[in-house]
């Protein structure tokens, strides 16, 4: 019978799955991060509440590869809907 681990060790060598990961992990960065800068600047521009100073600046925070979007909705009380 052949069990998790057994599979695991048959897949391949360690520092191959980790590259696999790594890989994986880039490509979902590579389309989630753009999508969500979007959703960001679609908000902005919908928002009456900022004046545009307070908008460029958020829009350029947002520019940051994977904590922009997220300091958006939790600092600056945005959301992506």
């Amino acid at each position: 019978m052949w069990s998790v681990v057994s599979i695991a060790t048959r897949t391949g060598t360690p520092q191959r799955r980790n590259g696999v990961k790594l890989l994986i992990e880039i490509l979902i960065s590579i389309f989630l991060h753009p999508l969500a800068w979007i959703l960001v600047l679609i908000d902005l521009m919908r928002r009456t509440d900022m004046d545009v100073t307070k908008k460029v600046i958020w829009a350029l925070v947002s520019v940051l590869w994977g904590i922009g979007p997220i300091l958006y909705v939790l600092v600056g009380d945005g959301r992506f809907w």
